[in-house]
């Protein structure tokens, strides 16, 4: 059991699938990476934080009998959100998740867990006026951004669905590259994640990198007339609010 200053895994994760509805297709591949978080306690230290993905065409005998059966892509990737304290996605609530979870009834397997979840498409949402809030684009926004999505067309996709080793290659290294992306452009929008699941139980600590070194900025009101202190993270730059003992007279 973790300590109330242990900071807890967070994983990014993307699924590439043939098409959208988990009862009409299956999984292709998924990419994941552990997110290193470093802060004025500690670091989120455990030991790997490569890319990893696993493909469809991975469990070569099953593959060979039937190109849909996704079984050992879901064990997989449903392994690794068992053992996320935190996972971040991007439109995973509406995808991703809801893909993982269906293919895994399909299968005859118990459902997942509820795993504290942050879905930037939500953030992107409430915070930017763009043309569109798709990863890609938010990621040609940020010129920081040292990676970008690799385009995938109509007919590489469908030769990677009928079974082509080329084409799926091909888009098991679009599904690396959007980890990358999402990994970023996480560190980048986390200040702005709503209600971020903290890192650590610590209440005093920032919640969005669990760093001690937290600054009062004022106070807030909220609709019950309670009163919050405002505070900032000199770690990450996140804004927070810590509930207070006082009500407004």
């Amino acid at each position: 059991m973790k300590g109330p200053n242990d900071l807890r895994r967070l994983i990014v994760w993307d699924l590439e699938t043939s098409g959208l509805d988990a009862d009409y297709g299956f999984m292709l591949c998924a990419s994941w990476k552990a997110v290193k978080v470093e802060t004025s306690i500690g670091c989120v230290c455990h030991g790997d934080f490569r890319v990893h993905t696993i493909s469809i065409r991975d469990d070569e005998k099953r593959y060979a009998r039937s190109r849909t059966d996704d079984r050992y892509v879901a064990k997989a990737i449903s392994k690794v959100l068992m053992t996320a304290d935190i996972h971040v996605t991007y439109n995973g609530k509406r995808f991703d998740w809801k893909y993982v979870q269906t293919r895994r009834f399909i299968h005859g397997w118990d459902l997942l867990p509820r795993i504290p979840h942050v879905d930037l498409l939500y953030t992107a949402k409430s915070v930017f006026r763009s043309r569109s809030k798709s990863l890609k684009h938010i990621s040609t926004l940020d010129r920081t951004a040292t990676v970008h999505k690799s385009p995938v067309d109509g007919p590489t996709w469908m030769e990677a669905v009928a079974g082509s080793a080329r084409a799926l290659r091909y888009v098991e290294k679009h599904c690396r590259a959007d980890v990358l992306v999402l990994e970023h452009e996480y560190m980048r929008l986390r200040p702005a994640v709503w209600q971020h699941p903290r890192l650590n139980s610590n209440v005093g600590a920032c919640r969005y990198c669990g760093s001690l070194k937290v600054q009062r900025r004022g106070y807030e009101v909220t609709a019950l007339r309670n009163v919050k202190q405002r505070v900032k993270c000199q770690s990450c730059g996140s804004w927070d609010s810590l509930v207070g003992t006082r009500s407004k007279p």
